[in-house]
Protein backbone atom coordinates (compact mmCIF):
# COMPACT_ATOMS: atom_id res chain seq x y z
CA UNK A 1 0.00 0.00 0.00
CA UNK A 2 2.65 2.56 0.80
CA UNK A 3 4.39 1.63 -2.63
CA UNK A 4 1.52 2.13 -4.11
CA UNK A 5 0.61 6.24 -2.37
CA UNK A 6 4.37 6.58 -3.65
CA UNK A 7 3.80 5.82 -6.99
CA UNK A 8 0.71 7.93 -7.04
CA UNK A 9 2.46 10.98 -5.60
CA UNK A 10 4.74 10.58 -7.82
CA UNK A 11 2.26 10.51 -10.55
CA UNK A 12 0.30 13.70 -9.07
CA UNK A 13 4.40 15.75 -8.80
CA UNK A 14 4.89 14.91 -12.92
CA UNK A 15 1.07 16.57 -13.48
CA UNK A 16 2.13 18.91 -11.26
CA UNK A 17 6.04 19.64 -13.25
CA UNK A 18 3.66 20.16 -16.76
CA UNK A 19 1.58 22.83 -15.12
CA UNK A 20 5.08 25.07 -14.21
CA UNK A 21 6.46 27.33 -16.65
CA UNK A 22 9.73 27.15 -17.42
CA UNK A 23 11.08 29.56 -14.99
CA UNK A 24 9.37 27.84 -11.69
CA UNK A 25 10.52 24.52 -13.31
CA UNK A 26 13.95 25.16 -13.10
CA UNK A 27 13.66 26.65 -9.23
CA UNK A 28 15.05 24.67 -6.67
CA UNK A 29 12.71 22.26 -5.23
CA UNK A 30 12.93 19.62 -2.70
CA UNK A 31 9.51 18.20 -1.53
CA UNK A 32 6.80 16.96 -3.44
CA UNK A 33 3.92 19.00 -4.21
CA UNK A 34 0.79 16.58 -3.53
CA UNK A 35 2.75 14.99 -0.46
CA UNK A 36 3.05 18.66 0.68
CA UNK A 37 -0.87 19.38 -0.61
CA UNK A 38 -2.31 16.53 0.98
CA UNK A 39 -0.32 17.64 4.96
CA UNK A 40 -1.08 21.24 4.42
CA UNK A 41 -5.12 20.05 4.51
CA UNK A 42 -4.72 17.79 7.09
CA UNK A 43 -3.03 20.30 9.24
CA UNK A 44 -6.07 22.59 8.51
CA UNK A 45 -2.72 24.94 7.22
CA UNK A 46 -4.72 28.51 6.02
CA UNK A 47 -2.55 28.81 3.47
CA UNK A 48 -4.36 27.26 0.38
CA UNK A 49 -2.80 28.52 -2.28
CA UNK A 50 0.91 27.89 -1.50
CA UNK A 51 0.60 24.59 -3.97
CA UNK A 52 -0.46 26.78 -6.67
CA UNK A 53 1.88 29.63 -6.18
CA UNK A 54 4.94 26.45 -6.15
CA UNK A 55 3.43 25.53 -9.33
CA UNK A 56 2.69 28.78 -10.98
CA UNK A 57 5.13 31.17 -9.03
CA UNK A 58 4.73 33.74 -6.23
CA UNK A 59 3.44 37.12 -7.06
CA UNK A 60 6.02 39.98 -6.43
CA UNK A 61 3.39 42.77 -7.70
CA UNK A 62 -0.17 43.65 -7.85
CA UNK A 63 -2.35 41.92 -4.71
CA UNK A 64 -1.18 39.33 -2.73
CA UNK A 65 -4.20 37.63 -0.65
CA UNK A 66 -4.22 37.39 3.17
CA UNK A 67 -3.15 33.57 3.96
CA UNK A 68 -4.75 34.03 7.30
CA UNK A 69 -1.16 33.25 8.49
CA UNK A 70 0.42 36.45 10.22
CA UNK A 71 -0.89 39.88 11.63
CA UNK A 72 -3.48 42.10 9.61
CA UNK A 73 -2.17 44.59 7.99
CA UNK A 74 -3.41 46.41 5.34
CA UNK A 75 -0.45 47.78 2.76
CA UNK A 76 -2.22 48.09 -0.63
CA UNK A 77 -0.54 48.49 -3.55
CA UNK A 78 0.43 52.73 -4.45
CA UNK A 79 1.01 51.98 -8.41
CA UNK A 80 0.39 49.51 -11.01
CA UNK A 81 2.83 47.92 -13.40
CA UNK A 82 0.37 48.76 -16.02
CA UNK A 83 0.63 52.31 -15.79
CA UNK A 84 4.74 52.25 -15.67
CA UNK A 85 6.84 52.86 -18.94
CA UNK A 86 9.34 50.37 -18.72
CA UNK A 87 12.00 51.21 -21.84
CA UNK A 88 12.74 54.67 -20.74
CA UNK A 89 13.33 53.18 -17.30
CA UNK A 90 15.59 49.95 -18.18
CA UNK A 91 17.90 52.69 -20.89
CA UNK A 92 18.44 55.10 -17.73
CA UNK A 93 19.35 52.26 -15.62
CA UNK A 94 21.64 50.76 -17.64
CA UNK A 95 23.02 54.29 -18.44
CA UNK A 96 23.27 54.79 -14.57
CA UNK A 97 25.03 51.43 -14.37
CA UNK A 98 27.63 52.16 -16.37
CA UNK A 99 28.55 55.47 -15.14
CA UNK A 100 28.71 54.02 -11.35
CA UNK A 101 31.41 51.38 -13.02
CA UNK A 102 33.40 54.41 -14.93
CA UNK A 103 33.50 55.94 -11.53
CA UNK A 104 34.50 52.62 -9.96
CA UNK A 105 37.20 51.93 -11.91
CA UNK A 106 38.71 54.97 -11.74
CA UNK A 107 38.18 55.54 -8.31
CA UNK A 108 39.77 51.72 -7.45
CA UNK A 109 40.26 50.28 -4.25
CA UNK A 110 37.27 49.21 -1.97
CA UNK A 111 34.91 50.72 -4.22
CA UNK A 112 36.01 48.82 -7.74
CA UNK A 113 36.76 45.49 -5.24
CA UNK A 114 32.85 45.56 -4.77
CA UNK A 115 31.78 45.65 -7.61
CA UNK A 116 33.67 43.22 -8.65
CA UNK A 117 32.59 40.62 -5.82
CA UNK A 118 28.76 41.58 -6.80
CA UNK A 119 29.62 40.71 -10.38
CA UNK A 120 31.38 37.24 -9.14
CA UNK A 121 28.56 36.30 -7.01
CA UNK A 122 26.43 37.18 -9.81
CA UNK A 123 28.33 34.88 -12.27
CA UNK A 124 28.10 32.13 -9.32
CA UNK A 125 24.36 32.33 -9.81
CA UNK A 126 24.80 31.50 -13.79
CA UNK A 127 27.42 28.62 -12.99
CA UNK A 128 24.69 27.50 -10.50
CA UNK A 129 21.65 27.62 -13.22
CA UNK A 130 19.53 29.99 -11.36
CA UNK A 131 20.33 33.50 -12.95
CA UNK A 132 21.02 33.95 -16.67
CA UNK A 133 23.27 36.72 -18.08
CA UNK A 134 22.44 38.92 -20.98
CA UNK A 135 24.82 41.43 -22.41
CA UNK A 136 22.08 43.73 -24.14
CA UNK A 137 18.29 45.06 -23.60
CA UNK A 138 17.57 43.64 -26.85
CA UNK A 139 18.15 39.89 -25.46
CA UNK A 140 16.31 40.41 -22.70
CA UNK A 141 13.51 42.15 -24.95
CA UNK A 142 14.27 38.62 -26.74
CA UNK A 143 12.93 36.85 -23.65
CA UNK A 144 10.03 38.71 -22.01
CA UNK A 145 9.13 40.91 -24.95
CA UNK A 146 10.25 44.40 -25.57
CA UNK A 147 8.67 46.96 -23.34
CA UNK A 148 7.11 44.18 -21.08
CA UNK A 149 10.30 43.87 -18.39
CA UNK A 150 11.47 46.14 -15.95
CA UNK A 151 14.72 46.23 -14.28
CA UNK A 152 16.28 46.57 -10.76
CA UNK A 153 19.56 48.40 -10.10
CA UNK A 154 21.88 45.54 -8.59
CA UNK A 155 24.79 46.68 -5.89
CA UNK A 156 26.88 45.47 -3.18
CA UNK A 157 26.10 45.82 0.78
CA UNK A 158 29.29 45.30 2.39
CA UNK A 159 29.23 43.23 5.47
CA UNK A 160 32.63 42.76 7.26
CA UNK A 161 35.43 40.77 5.33
CA UNK A 162 36.08 37.91 4.60
CA UNK A 163 38.65 35.20 5.87
CA UNK A 164 41.39 36.72 4.69
CA UNK A 165 40.33 40.05 6.72
CA UNK A 166 41.13 42.18 4.20
CA UNK A 167 38.58 40.99 1.38
CA UNK A 168 34.94 42.80 1.49
CA UNK A 169 32.27 40.55 2.32
CA UNK A 170 29.64 41.12 -0.39
CA UNK A 171 26.01 40.84 -0.41
CA UNK A 172 24.60 42.04 -3.60
CA UNK A 173 21.53 43.53 -3.09
CA UNK A 174 18.69 44.94 -5.50
CA UNK A 175 17.34 48.37 -5.33
CA UNK A 176 13.33 47.53 -5.96
CA UNK A 177 12.47 50.89 -4.38
CA UNK A 178 13.95 52.94 -6.56
CA UNK A 179 12.68 51.15 -9.67
CA UNK A 180 9.09 51.56 -8.00
CA UNK A 181 8.60 47.63 -8.04
CA UNK A 182 7.60 47.46 -4.58
CA UNK A 183 5.08 50.07 -4.87
CA UNK A 184 3.26 48.22 -7.27
CA UNK A 185 2.67 45.14 -4.47
CA UNK A 186 0.10 45.10 -2.05
CA UNK A 187 -0.45 42.92 1.17
CA UNK A 188 -2.83 42.50 3.76
CA UNK A 189 -0.79 41.46 6.50
CA UNK A 190 3.08 41.66 7.90
CA UNK A 191 5.42 39.06 9.21
CA UNK A 192 5.32 39.01 12.98
CA UNK A 193 8.83 37.72 14.62
CA UNK A 194 9.12 36.21 17.47
CA UNK A 195 11.10 38.32 20.92
CA UNK A 196 14.03 37.01 22.86
CA UNK A 197 11.81 35.20 25.23
CA UNK A 198 10.86 32.61 22.95
CA UNK A 199 14.05 30.39 23.42
CA UNK A 200 13.30 30.58 26.90
CA UNK A 201 9.45 29.47 27.02
CA UNK A 202 10.56 26.74 24.73
CA UNK A 203 13.16 25.63 27.38
CA UNK A 204 10.26 25.77 30.04
CA UNK A 205 8.18 24.12 27.82
CA UNK A 206 10.33 20.98 27.79
CA UNK A 207 11.96 20.97 31.09
CA UNK A 208 8.49 20.80 31.78
CA UNK A 209 8.15 17.06 29.96
CA UNK A 210 11.20 16.49 31.70
CA UNK A 211 14.17 17.14 29.11
CA UNK A 212 16.94 18.61 31.13
CA UNK A 213 19.59 19.31 27.93
CA UNK A 214 18.60 21.52 25.04
CA UNK A 215 21.18 22.90 22.08
CA UNK A 216 19.81 26.28 20.20
CA UNK A 217 20.92 26.88 17.06
CA UNK A 218 19.80 28.38 13.56
CA UNK A 219 19.53 27.38 10.56
CA UNK A 220 19.83 29.71 6.63
CA UNK A 221 17.68 28.71 3.64
CA UNK A 222 20.01 27.53 1.16
CA UNK A 223 19.49 30.25 -2.02
CA UNK A 224 17.07 32.03 0.36
CA UNK A 225 14.61 33.86 -1.95
CA UNK A 226 15.65 32.25 -5.18
CA UNK A 227 14.00 29.26 -3.91
CA UNK A 228 10.76 31.39 -4.50
CA UNK A 229 10.19 30.86 -7.69
CA UNK A 230 8.45 34.09 -9.57
CA UNK A 231 5.10 34.37 -11.38
CA UNK A 232 6.27 37.27 -13.20
CA UNK A 233 10.25 37.20 -13.97
CA UNK A 234 10.06 39.91 -16.52
CA UNK A 235 10.01 42.23 -13.11
CA UNK A 236 13.38 40.62 -12.02
CA UNK A 237 15.54 41.67 -14.20
CA UNK A 238 18.74 42.67 -12.80
CA UNK A 239 21.54 45.97 -13.97
CA UNK A 240 24.61 46.13 -12.81
CA UNK A 241 28.25 46.81 -14.21
CA UNK A 242 30.35 43.90 -14.99
CA UNK A 243 34.32 44.92 -13.64
CA UNK A 244 35.83 41.37 -15.79
CA UNK A 245 33.78 42.32 -18.77
CA UNK A 246 34.15 46.14 -18.77
CA UNK A 247 30.41 47.28 -19.34
CA UNK A 248 26.89 46.62 -17.97
CA UNK A 249 25.08 43.54 -18.19
CA UNK A 250 21.55 42.34 -17.14
CA UNK A 251 20.72 39.40 -15.39
CA UNK A 252 17.26 37.36 -15.47
CA UNK A 253 16.62 35.16 -12.77
CA UNK A 254 14.13 32.29 -11.77
CA UNK A 255 12.89 33.22 -7.96
CA UNK A 256 12.44 36.94 -6.03
CA UNK A 257 15.41 39.35 -5.51
CA UNK A 258 16.96 40.31 -2.25
CA UNK A 259 15.19 43.74 -2.31
CA UNK A 260 11.57 43.09 -3.68
CA UNK A 261 8.59 43.40 -0.72
CA UNK A 262 7.15 40.24 -1.46
CA UNK A 263 9.99 38.12 -1.11
CA UNK A 264 9.77 38.59 2.52
CA UNK A 265 6.19 38.22 2.47
CA UNK A 266 6.59 34.88 0.09
CA UNK A 267 9.77 33.02 1.32
CA UNK A 268 7.41 33.37 5.05
CA UNK A 269 4.65 31.91 3.89
CA UNK A 270 6.24 28.70 2.60
CA UNK A 271 8.58 28.48 5.70
CA UNK A 272 5.88 28.73 7.98
CA UNK A 273 3.94 26.40 5.73
CA UNK A 274 7.56 23.70 5.80
CA UNK A 275 7.07 23.76 9.89
CA UNK A 276 3.90 23.32 9.93
CA UNK A 277 4.05 20.33 7.93
CA UNK A 278 6.75 18.83 9.12
CA UNK A 279 5.00 19.00 13.16
CA UNK A 280 1.42 17.54 11.37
Amino acid sequence: MVVDCMACMARKDASLALLQPAGVLRTPSFASLATSAIMIAAHSWPAHNLISNLVHGFPCVGDYPDTGIFREEERPAQRSMGELHHPPHNWRLMFEVANDGAAAEAAGGDRLRILERVAEKKDAEVDAGIATRHDSVESVDALYGKGRWRAHKCFGVVQGTEKDGTTPKVRPSDNCKSSLTNECFGSHETIANENCMFPSLVAALFDARGVSSLLIGTDDVRLAYRMMGCATPQFTVVALYHPGLGRPVLYTMRGHNFGLTSAVLCAAVHSSTVSARANC
